[in-house]
């Protein structure tokens, strides 16, 4: 769908293939979590054990907290320079936060 939402707005579709990577995994992510024996679920996914059946909950909560750090390492390393917006200087600067301790 992300590379189809980029041909529709004229773009090349070779510059959305680390977003679509990105979703893809944050969407196995999510598959992973809801196949844990904690959930209502099956055994199997699409014909498969799924990965707590294949490797325990544990395995699978591992899974899940690795997919999603990969994928928003990907997103990060892989998005062009250019496509990220400057601060303008004419946006307020941040204000300095009270420490909590006196």
């Amino acid at each position: 769908m992300c590379i189809t939402a980029c041909k529709l707005i004229g773009k090349d579709r070779f510059t959305t293939f680390s977003t679509a990577c990105t979703l893809e995994m944050v969407h196995a992510a999510l598959s992973t979590m809801t196949s844990l024996t904690s959930m209502p679920c099956t055994v199997l996914h699409r014909s498969r054990p799924s990965t707590h059946a294949h490797s325990g909950d544990d395995m699978a909560i591992i899974t899940n907290d690795a997919l999603f750090s990969i994928a928003f390492n990907h997103v990060v390393a892989s998005t062009p320079r250019d496509l990220i917006p400057q601060p303008s200087s004419s946006a307020p600067s941040p204000t300095k936060q009270k420490s909590c301790h006196a």
